[in-house]
């Protein structure tokens, strides 16, 4: 499949699902809060998650999705996002290549952003992800970022988890399982354990992968499994090993290694 053809059918599976009429039947109160300007507002759930493509996946002889658990804090709101979903569709396209080649993005309040290119700083996330894409044999691999949550809840503070949202989970499930087919991945790593959450992220997963077989469990910290011979890591998201100083062992070597190898 060419690039082209792989952003086409991302982009009309986008639209399908992202359409108005259904957002707003899902997700109509929070939209209506997301509106009340100058009031408190506990939850407003972001933007969509939205894939963009580059040639070097394509091209890659083994393909890895990089899976995160949701954004926090990315392009603005879904009230905003909805405005005009399919002129958002292509912002968001600009913001997700932006995070790694830089550039300027208009975002959902319609101020323009300046990104410098791969600018991770301090990011325990970004910088698992270099490391991971950095060692993949031969650079023979490439690795794409997506997230298992296509919405963050917008919450007030650091922690967006959206994972409790019913609905968040129902239109992610069918987002990332058609991303899957589309992308054709050999292999998947998931950044989801966390320190509080990791059930809560492992249910969600053994939901959107049915029918998964277990091959290796270390309780917490790493479990691989295959689903449809596709090899799959879940490990603790990097920003845990800042705060649970129980545990001593990163396992993205290993996982690199294990990719690498198979």
């Amino acid at each position: 499949m060419s690039l082209q053809d792989m952003q086409k059918e991302l982009d009309s599976l986008y639209r399908k699902i992202l359409n108005r009429e259904r957002l707003e039947k899902e997700f109509g109160d929070t939209i209506e809060k997301g509106q009340q300007k100058g009031k408190a507002i506990a939850e407003v759930l972001s933007a969509p998650f939205i894939l963009h493509i580059d040639e070097k996946y394509i091209d890659a002889k083994k393909k890895v999705l990089y899976i995160g658990r949701e954004t926090n804090i990315w392009w603005g709101q879904l009230h905003q996002f909805m405005k005009d979903t399919e002129g958002s569709i292509e912002l968001l396209k600009e913001r997700y290549k932006a995070e790694f080649d830089g550039g300027e993005v208009i975002k959902g309040n319609g101020k323009l952003a300046h990104y410098e290119k791969e600018k991770f700083g301090s990011s325990a996330f970004f910088n698992k992800y270099k490391y991971t894409r950095d060692n993949l044999k031969d650079n023979e691999n490439s690795l794409i970022w997506t997230n298992l949550l296509k919405m963050d809840s917008g919450a007030k503070g650091y922690s967006k988890n959206s994972i409790k949202n019913e609905k968040v989970q129902k239109i992610s499930k069918e987002i990332l399982q058609a991303e899957i087919e589309i992308l054709k991945p050999d292999a998947i790593i998931f950044l989801t354990a966390t320190a509080k959450n990791t059930k809560a992220y492992d249910d969600f997963i053994k939901d959107v992968f049915e029918g998964y077989e277990t091959l290796e469990l270390v309780s917490g910290q790493y479990w691989k499994f295959q689903y449809k011979n596709i090899d799959c890591y879940r490990t603790l998201h990097p920003q845990s090993h800042r705060f649970r100083k129980d545990i001593t062992t990163d396992y993205y070597k290993k996982i690199v290694d294990d990719i690498n190898n198979s």
